[in-house]
């Protein structure tokens, strides 16, 4: 049925294998045995590859990846507003309250219980610049999407997607086979196109916040935070970075679910592009996850140079990051750096133990 596994190997923690090997080395319950290959039933393999029953099948972990990785956006988001000391009455939830929008208040509320505001946080300062102000808009926008997203795979897991399908005699209709076109998942295809789209603004939006917080201007830290200005480059090749993969994730916000085009001398004449739309979603929540290790990796940086201790909850972030990031005194390659930090976000760590599943690996 797959022709490669993952299993435990000698030496190492993972090893590939093909599937055959795993299942016939597998341990269950009875130890002399491994584990059978399943068998397909009637309709079995087709469900596997058509496009309504493949569509739940891949938005599920989608939708949870996107979940975490949006998570750990918000909390990048909580340690700029922190770490440059801007105002955090843009954060109220009553601001989000103002606009009725569930997304956009429970970042509100996600936000406010991070920054465990103060009085004196609450004075009426300098307006943070935009990509800053204006988290809980995007963030929120993005997390209603999810929800939708998520009220959607509901109804599309209880769903008769069979084509045909064999329906009882109701009224004037007989009995027997209906054709229909069920298998066809156009909402859950739109709603992961969507998501997408969501998506590149948070990719867009952390780029900007990234680049303020490098700016002395209006971080109040060092220039690039370096510890030795007009000598050291500091973190400045984050943002290099970031500045490429925030311009992979425009080009894959290109919508992949308008094409249409004839196949089997005109029967199937239209397409929802299901698997084509996944990967896509799929590429662009891998895009925010480097971005997101860039970002964090000059999050740790800033706490450093700040000195200053945060709230308790972004105070255990950091805290975590320097297990895996020592401070950079002096010029390096960061690569490192984003790869331990890239590991630490995918375990789900930083966020309470929630992990980041992935669709293909």
């Amino acid at each position: 049925m797959c022709a490669a596994g993952i299993a435990a190997g000698p030496g190492s923690a993972r090893e590939r294998l093909p599937a055959a090997d795993a299942l016939a080395t597998a341990r269950t319950s009875r130890p002399s045995r491994g584990v059978p290959p399943y068998e397909l039933g009637a309709k079995e393999g087709i469900a596997l590859i058509n496009g309504a029953p493949l569509g739940p099948a891949l938005a599920v972990p989608l939708l949870l990846r996107a979940e975490a990785l949006l998570e750990h956006a918000t909390l990048c988001g909580a340690l700029a507003i922190a770490l440059t000391d801007a105002s955090l009455r843009p954060y109220a939830p009553r601001i989000g309250a103002l606009t009725g929008d569930p997304g956009q208040l429970a970042i509100h509320d996600r936000l406010w219980s991070l920054l465990e505001p103060t009085p004196d946080r609450l004075t009426d300062t300098r307006q943070a610049p935009i990509s800053l102000r204006v988290i809980p808009q995007v963030h929120g926008a993005a997390a209603d999407f999810l929800g939708h997203l998520r009220a959607q795979i509901e109804r599309e897991l209880r769903a008769v997607a069979d084509s045909p399908a064999y329906l009882p005699p109701m009224g004037t209709e007989p009995e027997g086979l209906y054709s229909t076109g069920n298998f066809h998942a156009q909402y859950l295809v739109l709603l992961l196109a969507a998501a997408s789209t969501a998506f590149t603004q948070v990719v867009n939006l952390l780029e900007k916040r990234l680049h303020r917080l490098l700016d002395a201007r209006f971080s109040k830290l060092p220039d690039q935070l370096t510890t030795d200005p007009g000598r050291q480059s500091g973190v400045i090749v984050l943002h290099k970075q970031v500045i490429g993969i925030a311009a992979q994730a425009r080009m894959l916000a290109a919508p992949a679910a308008v094409h249409a085009l004839d196949g089997s001398t005109g029967q199937e004449d239209f397409q929802a592009h299901t698997l084509l739309v996944a990967i896509q979603l799929d590429d662009m929540l891998s895009a925010l996850e480097s971005a997101l290790a860039h970002e964090l990796v000059a999050l740790r940086q800033a706490r450093f140079l700040a000195g200053a201790e945060l709230p308790a909850p972004l105070e255990a972030a950091t805290s975590r990051l320097a297990e895996v990031v020592p401070p950079v005194t002096e010029d390096r390659s960061l690569a490192g750096d984003v790869e331990r930090v890239r590991d630490l976000v995918l375990s789900g760590r930083l966020i309470g133990g929630v992990r980041s599943p992935t669709v293909w690996s």
